[in-house]
């Protein structure tokens, strides 16, 4: 990047890229000469079709509907979006708001698919729906940036607040760009927004359309990670981005993704996910969790091990010194950073009683795949963690062994 470019300005990115051909569409085919007969006879019935409410109603629709995860696949991702709710992704490609307090679930219906040039048309179609992997929610508290109905795309919704409702999710822009799966997003700023995907590829948007349209051309990309990019956070205290490899790397990134410092992990098995502050980075792994300084040229990365090695760290979560993780095998812990010591929990606390609990952590057997703090923390005394479990994992496994209790870890499917 040139060094007299702004700050986020939107620079030409044409390198490669054309815009997706609108001239194609129903009407124009049916003016076409060169349309045979049976063609535009099925053209018509598709028009007709759309026009007697049979397609139409889906994509319009806004009214939520009830919704049950336990008839869902994983659960991927998870962010407080108010003070009682939550919005769950799940493997299905299914997004859920669900009220911590009654515990009642609607589904929130994504927009479909933006049209695609044919070269991320042809990307979309060699990487089929992985499900929602990753989800923010602006600093202000307005938008929620999630996985799309294409699972390559970002979506940002609107986030209304009702009073004594749940909120309700308004489609804004989809950020088409990524020719992978996408596994991390974060918010620098309440426009500005970053991408990591399975492509290799972390991307920098800015979204401000409310109008619908999508969004192809990012501010900037970069390719350094050499394989997928799993996960992408970003400090607004050190104005530091970071990046997770699956190549054992994490990256350190400026807010315009000129690159800081690049720092290799020695445990770098199954890297899934990352949590971030002003002076922590924490990386999962398959048996550790690895600390390092971001503030540091050349940190001490030190090594934590999991409560459950082997299992797979696949979730963390920061809040104060308090650094919280969950297994593949479903265990919960808390590490006071301060203590250098796991701290007991109590089955209460994670709302979960019919789990055994051991000294250091909650157990529900099945992956804990994602923990999200509540948004008012910092003035509550009572903090409350939301973690997702793979809940149809463990009946699907229990039907067909007629067991129940402690197995083996689900495997990341996704990678």
């Amino acid at each position: 990047m040139g060094g007299d470019r702004k700050r986020f300005k939107l620079s030409p990115q044409s390198k490669g890229y054309s815009e997706p051909d609108s001239s194609h569409n129903l009407l124009s085919a049916l003016r076409d000469s060169q349309t045979s007969v049976s063609e535009r006879r099925q053209l018509v019935h598709t028009l007709r079709d759309v026009l007697s409410s049979k397609l139409l109603p889906p994509l319009l629709e806004t009214q939520p509907k009830p919704s049950n995860l336990r008839r869902s696949d994983k659960c991927f991702a998870c962010a407080w979006v108010s003070d009682t709710h939550v919005v769950v992704g799940t493997k299905c490609n299914k997004l859920v708001c669900v009220d911590a307090v009654t515990l009642q679930m609607h589904d929130i219906i994504l927009p479909p698919k933006p049209v695609r040039s044919e070269e991320l048309l042809m990307a979309s179609n060699n990487h089929p729906g992985c499900g929602i992997h990753t989800m923010a929610v602006s600093p202000d508290g307005s938008l929620l940036a999630v996985g799309g109905a294409d699972p390559l795309d970002c979506q940002i919704m609107h986030i209304q607040q009702q009073h004594g409702k749940a909120p309700t999710f308004t489609p804004m822009q989809a950020l088409v760009g990524h020719r992978d799966w996408l596994f991390g997003v974060t918010w620098l700023t309440d426009r500005h927004i970053v991408t990591g995907s399975r492509d290799h590829s972390i991307k920098l948007w800015r979204s401000d359309e409310d109008n619908g349209t999508a969004n192809y051309r990012p501010l900037e990309s970069r390719t350094d990670h050499r394989t997928k990019v799993r996960d992408v956070k970003y400090c607004r205290d050190i104005l530091k981005l970071a990046s997770l490899g699956a190549d054992g790397t994490v990256k350190l990134w400026d807010p315009n993704l000129s690159p800081v410092q690049s720092m290799k992990l020695a445990h770098d098995k199954e890297l899934v996910c990352m949590a971030m502050t002003a002076n922590l980075v924490a990386v999962g792994s398959q048996s550790h969790v690895s600390l390092l300084d971001p503030r540091i040229a050349q940190p001490t990365i030190r090594a934590l091990d999991s409560i459950d090695p082997g299992q797979g760290v696949r979730s963390l979560g920061i809040m104060d010194n308090i650094l919280s993780s969950g297994s593949g095998r479903g265990r919960i812990a808390f590490f006071d950073l301060r203590a250098n010591d796991y701290v007991s929990v109590q089955p209460e606390a994670l709302s979960r009683p019919q789990s055994p609990v051991a000294r250091h952590a909650a157990t529900s057997y099945t992956p804990a795949y994602t923990p999200a703090y509540t948004p008012t923390w910092y003035d509550d005394d009572d903090d409350d963690i939301a973690f997702v479990y793979d809940d149809e994992v463990q009946e699907e496994d229990e039907k067909a062994t007629g067991t129940s209790g402690a197995k083996a870890a689900d495997g990341f499917s996704a990678s």
